[in-house]
C-alpha cells in the first residue's frame, strides 16, 4: 500500500458468524402491518376478542392488566411511606426489629385548614401524585405490555399453540437458535420480572390487609402496631401460597381466575365507595371532576358485568 503500510485484508465470516446470521434469518417474522393492527386491538380474523379464548380468561387478563386492580389502592400507601403531602405526618411501617413494632397507629383521617397557602400546597402535591401515577402505572404499564406482546408475536412460531408458561420456553428456544446464552439470559430476565412482580403483589396486598386487621382489632380495643399487622398479613399470604403449592397445584389456573373474580368484586364495591366518599366527605374544590366521575362509573359497570358473567358461568358450567 501507499506509504509502505499494508492494506488490511477483509476476513471472511467465520462459521459462528455465518451460523448466527443464518439463524437470525430463520426467526419468524410477523406480517407487514401486524404490529399496528395489534396495537389497535385487531388480529387475524378478529377484533378485540379472539374466538379461541374463553370469556372468563379474557376478562381475568383484562382485570389484571396494567396496575392490577386492587394494587392501585396501594398507591396511597406508597405516597404515605414517601412522605408526600400529609403523608409526612402519618406513621410508617418499619422493620421487625425497629421500635415501630410497638407504635399504635391512628386510624382517624385528618384534614387541614382551608387557607390559600394550604390549598396551593395541596394542588402541588396532587399534581406530583398524578404525574407519578401516569408515568409509572400508565406509561410504564403500556410500554411493558406492548414490548412483551411484540416479543411474543415475533418469537413464537406461527401456528404453535401453547398453554401456561410454555410460550416463554418457546420464545427462549427461538432465541437459543441465535445463541444458547441468549435463550438463558431471556429466561433469567423473565424469572426476575415474575419474581419482582409477585414480590410487589405480596407487599402491596399485605399493606391493604394489615389496615383491615387494624380496623377490626380497633373495635375490640386491642390494637396492634402497623408493622406487626403488616408482617402478619405478609407471612400469612406466604404460608397460604406454600400450602397451595404443596397440595399439588402447579399452574393454578382456577385459582387465578377465582382471584380475578374476587378482585373484580372488590373493585366494584371500592369504586362505589370512593365515589360517595369523595362527593360526601371532601370539600367541593377537592372533589373529582366530571371526567373522573364518569371514569369511575364506567369502571364500576365493567366490574359489575365481570362479576355477573363469572357467577353465570359458574352456574351454567
Amino acid at each position: 500500500g501507499r506509504g509502505g503500510r499494508p492494506r488490511p485484508r477483509r476476513r471472511r465470516a467465520g462459521p459462528r458468524r455465518a451460523t448466527a446470521r443464518a439463524a437470525v434469518g430463520r426467526l419468524p417474522r410477523p406480517p407487514p402491518g401486524a404490529g399496528g393492527g395489534g396495537l389497535g386491538g385487531g388480529g387475524e380474523g378478529w377484533w378485540l376478542f379472539p374466538e379461541t379464548i374463553a370469556l372468563m380468561s379474557f376478562l381475568a387478563a383484562f382485570a389484571y392488566a396494567g396496575g392490577g386492580g386492587n394494587l392501585n389502592f396501594a398507591q396511597s400507601y406508597y405516597i404515605k411511606e414517601k412522605g408526600f403531602g400529609m403523608g409526612a405526618y402519618a406513621p410508617k411501617i418499619g422493620s421487625i426489629t425497629s421500635s415501630s413494632m410497638d407504635e399504635r397507629p391512628s386510624l382517624l383521617g385528618q384534614t387541614f385548614p382551608k387557607t390559600k397557602q394550604n390549598k396551593a400546597m395541596w394542588q402541588q402535591w396532587w399534581q406530583l401524585v398524578t404525574t407519578e401515577h401516569r408515568l409509572v402505572f400508565w406509561g410504564g404499564g403500556i410500554v411493558s405490555i406492548v414490548m412483551l406482546s411484540v416479543l411474543a408475536h415475533a418469537l413464537v412460531p406461527e401456528g404453535v399453540t401453547t398453554e401456561g408458561l410454555a410460550f416463554l420456553y418457546s420464545e427462549a428456544a427461538t432465541l437459543a437458535v441465535v445463541s444458547p446464552l441468549l435463550g438463558k439470559v431471556f429466561l433469567l430476565s423473565v424469572a426476575t420480572m415474575l419474581f419482582s412482580t409477585q414480590l410487589i403483589v405480596l407487599e402491596s396486598t399485605s399493606r391493604i390487609i394489615s389496615e383491615n386487621i387494624l380496623l377490626i382489632r380497633s373495635k375490640t380495643g386491642n390494637t396492634w402496631s402497623q408493622t406487626k399487622a403488616f408482617f402478619t398479613a405478609l407471612w400469612g399470604q406466604i404460608t397460604l401460597g406454600v400450602m397451595i403449592i404443596i397440595s399439588g397445584f402447579q399452574e393454578p389456573h382456577f385459582l387465578l381466575t377465582l382471584a380475578a373474580a374476587l378482585n373484580a368484586g372488590a373493585m366494584m364495591v371500592a369504586f362505589i365507595l370512593i365515589f360517595f366518599l369523595n362527593k360526601k366527605q371532601l370539600e367541593p374544590e377537592f372533589q373529582p371532576g366530571k371526567l373522573r366521575s364518569i371514569g369511575l362509573g364506567i369502571a364500576t359497570l365493567f366490574f359489575i358485568f365481570f362479576v355477573c358473567m363469572t357467577i353465570w358461568q359458574g352456574i351454567t358450567g
